[in-house]
């Protein structure tokens, strides 16, 4: 029911009691998955085509998963999936090891992802965050991070008067 441009779901979920939901690629992508959850477990995320009961795509993160991120500051724990599927109408099926409360973000990547900013001026001791539009972003690095710091979520922070050259592969 919904397209996979950019879809949120949050939930209560049982323990080994699939959660469905219908979306639909109007061309082939890659399907980018962020799970939150409060309570570390295992899941897995299948994709099935309507009518079918075998999944064309499953991802399955368990528990010892090492990927998982933990923030303090909310109790949350994170994981992200990938997949690739062609366009055509499709089932998600999630379902987690445990009863937790999660959500999940879907997005539809871009086949040309593109910075929201290019270049940018920051004061010292300020901050901002650069976003991949249609994208994600894997990793970034400063080459002097005596001038300026970034996070791997796009975050720039200036230390100094200089200038640097960040990198987001």
């Amino acid at each position: 029911k919904s397209s996979a441009a950019s879809d949120v779901y949050k939930r209560q979920a049982q323990g080994n009691v699939p959660i469905n939901y219908n979306f639909s690629l109007n061309r082939k992508s890659d399907i980018f998955f962020i799970i939150r959850t409060n309570e570390r477990t295992g899941v897995t995320v299948s994709v099935k085509e309507p009518g079918h009961d075998i999944p064309c795509a499953t991802i399955t993160l368990a528990e010892t998963n090492p990927d998982w991120e933990y923030n303090r500051d909310n109790g949350i724990y994170q994981n992200t999936a990938k997949i690739n599927l062609a366009s055509g109408k499709y089932i998600l099926e999630v379902t987690f090891d445990i009863g937790v409360n999660f959500d999940l973000a879907m997005n539809q990547l871009s086949p040309n992802p593109t910075l929201s900013k290019k270049t940018t001026t920051i004061t010292k001791g300020f901050s901002e965050t650069i976003k991949v539009n249609g994208g994600i972003i894997r990793s970034c690095s400063s080459s002097n991070k005596k001038v300026a710091t970034v996070s791997n979520k796009g975050k720039i922070t200036a230390k100094t008067v200089s200038y640097t050259h960040l990198t987001l592969p």
